[in-house]
């Protein structure tokens, strides 16, 4: 896996996305939002942690078939990173995950600390921002499909 997503694939995990967020899907959402607690300047940064871990294995780390068990594994921080879907992924990626998905909102890193982490200025990620052979950038592409869907 070269670290890039295609239109196609990029989309389609947006879709999944859009399709988690409308069945009530409860992944994406930080343990202290379900339990009722305050939110904090952080909260935001574990769905981040959520949307990544899902773009880079196409799966999400908390999901169950049911809504109960998805959120206990919220909940409990039971998150898992298996060899099968994490042996072409960096460590890097792996620890800037781990550090966003955090059950104590105190222990996640600001937005500036994730824009500083080093996975994020690595030449793998900057490659993925690179333009395709359309010479389109491959996440204005994604996001002005994203807006058509809002038409």
């Amino acid at each position: 896996m070269s670290g890039k997503l295609t239109n196609l694939q990029t989309e389609f995990v947006i879709i999944q996305i859009i399709r988690s967020y409308l069945t009530g899907y409860f992944s994406f959402t930080a343990p202290e939002v379900l339990n009722y607690d305050p939110i904090h300047l952080t909260t935001d940064i574990w769905s981040v942690g959520v949307v990544v871990y899902y773009l880079l294995t196409g799966e999400s780390p908390f999901w169950n078939e049911s809504k109960e068990h998805t959120f206990l594994n919220v909940c409990q921080l039971n998150i898992s990173y298996p060899d099968h879907l994490f042996q072409d992924i960096s460590m890097e990626a792996i620890a800037f995950i781990k550090r966003l998905i955090q059950k104590n909102p105190r222990d996640r890193p600001s937005a500036v600390d994730c824009f500083n982490d080093p996975w994020l200025s690595s030449t793998t990620f900057t490659d993925a921002l690179n333009t395709d052979s359309s010479g389109q950038n491959e996440l204005v592409s994604v996001s002005q499909d994203f807006n058509k869907l809002n038409d």
